[in-house]
């Protein structure tokens, strides 16, 4: 689990995002109407598990904007702000397709996905060739970058949130789960000890 080659690190870069905030043109708002799904310890409804969301809100405040954060599920997130029931989303990576349609600001945070396995099916992981015919956990709508979105020997397996991958995962629905470093540490900090024990994260 924590010998981990080269070719790993390599392929975190590969599927490096920055979490960004976008805003799309407002004019005279009294609110700004903000939304992410949940996502600890970056965007929660829970003090000490909304790092993104603390950031944003201080800044926004600083330049006198009010705004009134929502938490709900992500493809809800994004299918609000096409349809202007939210001005803003609070974190989210920058691919092609959402660039089309949305404003980017430059990136505030960094994120490194990684891959969170059982212990009882570990594996020697180098690189994303070796996920070929793996169930792979995804939240649906997230963006894994090119490595893993463009990859058709991956079975990707959609669920509403990260917390429904971890069931799956628990439940050998699937094989492995993808996530963020960072979410998937506290993740593992939260969960019960007989739970924690069964799960592996490969860094």
């Amino acid at each position: 689990m924590r010998k981990i080659a080269n070719k790993t690190h390599c392929l975190c870069a590969v599927i490096l995002a920055y979490v960004l905030i976008f805003i799309l043109p407002i004019s005279h708002a009294a609110e700004l109407k903000l939304a992410a799904d949940k996502w600890p310890p970056f965007t929660s409804d829970k003090p000490g598990q909304r790092i993104a969301a603390d950031l944003v809100e201080k800044a926004l405040k600083r330049s006198e904007i009010a705004t009134k954060l929502t938490i709900t599920q992500w493809n809800d997130v994004l299918e609000g702000i096409k349809t202007d029931k939210y001005d803003a989303i609070v974190g989210a990576w920058k691919n092609a397709e959402r660039g089309q349609f949305l404003l980017f600001s430059r990136p505030y945070l960094e994120n490194r996905i990684m891959l969170v396995g059982r212990t009882d099916n570990k594996i020697d992981f180098n690189d994303a060739s070796q996920l070929a015919n793996k169930r792979i956990g995804v939240v649906k709508g997230y963006a894994y970058g090119e490595a893993i979105s463009s990859n058709k020997k991956i079975a990707k397996v959609e669920s509403p949130t990260v917390t429904d991958s971890v069931k799956k995962l628990l439940n050998k629905e699937v094989d492995f789960i993808l996530t963020d470093s960072i979410v998937a540490q506290s993740m593992k900090q939260h969960l019960p000890q007989d739970v924690k024990k069964n799960l592996v994260i490969y860094n």
